[in-house]
């Protein structure tokens, strides 16, 4: 199999509860050219259960508020999700907001 047939992929990695909810804590998801975080969390939000995708998006398709991203270790303000490009082999941290008291 050549390289070009290869899908292009990236990681994302689900700290808890949002592994519970996903079933597993790192999902591989292909890449298309131009794909960015905001775009990338819709895709992710698209293949997972309703509980999940209520944690991760906006009914307006935007990050939920609290959700902290992290692209190759580097924290992604949400407001610029949807202007921050992502490539194949990179690797997307998603960790829930934290409350406690």
């Amino acid at each position: 199999m050549n390289k070009q047939s290869q899908p292009s992929l990236m990681e994302i990695i689900l700290e808890a509860p949002l592994s519970s909810l996903a079933g597993k804590g790192i999902v591989e998801l292909p890449v298309q050219d131009g794909a960015t975080v905001a775009s990338v969390l819709q895709q992710l939000a698209a293949e997972s259960p309703s509980e999940l995708k209520a944690r991760l998006l906006k009914p307006d398709g935007s990050p939920v508020a609290g959700l902290l991203l992290f692209l190759n270790g580097r924290p992604v303000v949400a407001g610029s999700a949807g202007r921050t490009l992502v490539e194949a082999g990179d690797s997307l941290l998603l960790c829930p907001p934290i409350s406690g008291g």
